[in-house]
């Protein structure tokens, strides 16, 4: 399943048991994937962090612990909006990470 150029508004759950593409996306909220093995990615897309992110002391940008494989590549995180970053924990897992920009606002 791949989702092209789509907002996604507030915070969102995926558990993938196949191939998840994000691509060109906005994420308002978090984006959290708490179980399940595929095949997981997220490109170039923005996390802008516009829905009370930083409220919430377990607010994850992206908090991964699925198994299988997680690209997270190209993507722009607007990180003065969220409590935490990002977190990946799953010893059954193969990551390629890396981000287009940080963006931290002095608050």
């Amino acid at each position: 399943t791949t989702f092209n150029g789509v907002t996604l508004d507030e915070g969102i759950y995926v558990m993938p048991s196949s191939a998840i593409t994000f691509n060109n996306c906005t994420f308002t909220g978090q984006l959290r994937v708490p179980s399940g093995n595929g095949t997981f990615t997220v490109k170039n897309c923005n996390f802008t962090g516009e829905k009370n992110t930083k409220k919430d002391t377990n607010g994850y940008m992206f908090h991964y612990q699925a198994s299988g494989t997680l690209n997270f590549t190209g993507n722009t995180v607007a990180a003065d909006k969220y409590y935490r970053g990002l977190n990946i924990d799953n010893k059954e897992l193969t990551a390629t990470v890396s981000a287009r920009s940080l963006i931290r606002v002095a608050l």
